[in-house]
């Protein structure tokens, strides 16, 4: 079940980024699970921006779930909220392979995370 859940979630969260969407709050309580057929739907996409435009946007989210450079305060993008996929994956006791997985799904993962 978390299996299935985690990978939903890569899945949205990809597709997000392939439109160029960062949600900017990823976090246990956005990510909601329906009864029937456990699916996901991610919610709260208040602090949402396209990329290209976050550069107006004030540093937002959720501290446990903020990348260290969000904390500080540099531009949103993707790499934030592959972070937070990260801590919530830590948090369901996915260990360190999921994480992985995120950045491997990531639509921009060969050009800004290596």
């Amino acid at each position: 079940m978390k299996e299935k859940i985690a990978r939903e979630l890569i899945d949205v969260v990809s597709y997000l980024h392939s439109l160029d969407i960062v949600h900017r709050d990823l976090k246990p309580s956005n990510v909601m699970v329906t009864r029937n057929g456990c699916n996901v739907r991610l919610i709260d996409f208040g602090l949402a921006d396209a990329d290209f435009s976050a550069t107006l946007k004030q540093p937002g989210g959720t501290e446990n779930y903020m990348s260290p450079e969000q904390r500080k305060g540099s531009l949103p993008d993707i790499r934030n909220d592959i972070y937070s996929l990260g801590r919530i994956f830590e948090d369901m006791g996915m260990g360190k392979d999921w994480y992985r997985e995120v950045v491997i799904h990531s639509s921009c993962a060969d050009d800004e995370l290596t």
